[in-house]
């Protein structure tokens, strides 16, 4: 409303009963759209900020991506029919109320989207960032120590290896396995000799007596 009333004033248009009327019907229009961006908020802070995962500035960044084209064209939808009214108002039947009517909400819709997505949502993040609740997970956050799920430490990143360290230790471990046919390597001075067990004496059978 205050960027509105500016404007109003930068462009030295007459304020009249039809402006007040228009104003408040923005007044209606801009808290409607931020009641849909802070509800997006409230449940994802419900599902994801409370647990540590997230700062509350990254929730709010993440819900405002999620309604943002929704807010886009929801605005789009409602400056095509207030763009005919001043059209109508303006050059076809020179009317001074639909004109005046038709401004203020053409100019209040744009600004109010812009309020809602772009004033609003930071001045929330900003006045949430300092409660303790979530000033503490933003100090867990930037230590480092609760990444994980459930507030837990998160696990080490594996360590990668380049394509080149893989080819060499493949190579070794089939050397040290003798190329790798499941075969034991061979001794420097010839072929493994296995060694066998010692056959058990076998028992000689009494012939029976007639």
């Amino acid at each position: 409303m205050l960027a509105t009333a500016g404007i109003y004033a930068l462009l030295g248009i007459a304020v009249t009963p039809a402006t007040v009327i228009a104003l408040l019907t923005l007044l209606g229009y801009s808290l409607y759209d931020t009641v849909v961006v802070f509800d997006k908020i409230r449940e994802n802070v419900g599902a994801s900020g409370s647990t540590g995962r997230q700062s509350y500035t990254d929730v709010v960044n993440e819900s405002v991506n999620k309604v943002l084209m929704r807010s886009i064209n929801t605005s789009l939808s409602t400056l095509l029919p207030i763009g005919a009214l001043l059209f109508v108002g303006v050059f076809l039947f020179h009317a001074t109320t639909l004109e005046d009517l038709a401004v203020a909400l053409f100019i209040g819709t744009i600004v109010g989207t812009y309020s809602s997505i772009f004033i609003a949502s930071p001045i929330l993040a900003a006045l949430k960032e300092r409660e303790p609740r979530y000033k503490a997970v933003r100090e867990r956050i930037a230590s480092g120590d609760f990444r994980g799920t459930g507030g837990r430490p998160a696990p080490r990143p594996a360590r990668q290896v380049s394509a080149a360290d893989y080819v060499a230790q493949t190579a070794t471990a089939l050397e040290e396995n003798g190329g790798g046919d499941g075969r034991p390597k061979q001794a420097p001075g010839g072929p493994m000799r296995v060694q066998r067990a010692a056959p058990k004496p076998r028992k000689k059978k009494k012939k029976k007596r007639r």
